[in-house]
């Protein structure tokens, strides 16, 4: 009478070493998987900081250009001595003021001054045209983590980087063109990016 060996003789599930190798594959395709998600993670990170910082440029060069295209030739004041931390950049008068466009209580005509403060490049808009110390103003930041900032100014034939200001006249003589320069810096070290902008004043050259 022959016998069958039973079922439950047999030795059932996995070895040692057969799980320890398991283990082990699971071990690195997890470590690949967490290494991919990482890296897409600083790329999204790092391609919405850019999409950031041009969102930023672009909304500087949107107000510089309509303020220095409306900029009319009186009250035009340039900042002629090395930039500090906290500096005028330059004042304008401009006409065609937005907010009078939406609201009578305002005046057409704007003074404007552009200004860096504390590595932002700021727009301060004053309530009135002839504004002294105490005139209501509000600012906006344009531009963060910027240094560097330079100007220079086209007068139809060459580029300066200074203007002179004439003193004590409503009338004043405008470049015929703006160009703003300046680096951006992640907070600490400056990562060597540079940018410089062009724009017309008064009327298109």
């Amino acid at each position: 009478m022959s016998k069958f060996p039973s079922p439950l003789s047999q030795q059932d599930g996995f070895s040692l070493v057969e799980m320890l190798v398991a283990v082990f594959l699971l071990s690195v395709v997890s470590i690949i998987s967490l290494s991919i998600m990482s890296n897409f993670a600083d790329a999204n990170q790092m391609v919405t900081a850019k999409m950031s910082d041009l969102a930023q440029i672009e909304r500087a060069r949107n107000f510089l250009r309509a303020d220095l295209r409306e900029t009319v030739e009186r009250g035009f004041f340039v900042q002629d001595q090395k930039l500090d931390q906290n500096d005028l950049l330059f004042r304008l008068t401009r006409g065609d003021a937005e907010n009078a466009k939406v609201d009578d209580a305002y005046s057409p005509v704007e003074m404007v001054e552009y200004r860096i403060n504390n590595d932002k490049l700021i727009r301060r808009s004053y309530l009135r045209p002839e504004a002294i110390e105490i005139t209501p103003f509000r600012d906006y930041v344009l531009l963060e983590n910027v240094g560097d900032i330079s100007l220079k100014f086209y007068d139809g034939f060459l580029w300066h980087n200074y203007w002179v200001n004439i003193q004590n006249s409503n009338t004043v003589l405008l470049p015929r063109a703006l160009e703003l320069s300046w680096s951006s810096h992640d907070g600490q070290d400056y990562n060597g990016a540079s940018f410089n902008i062009r724009f017309a004043v008064g009327s298109p050259i």
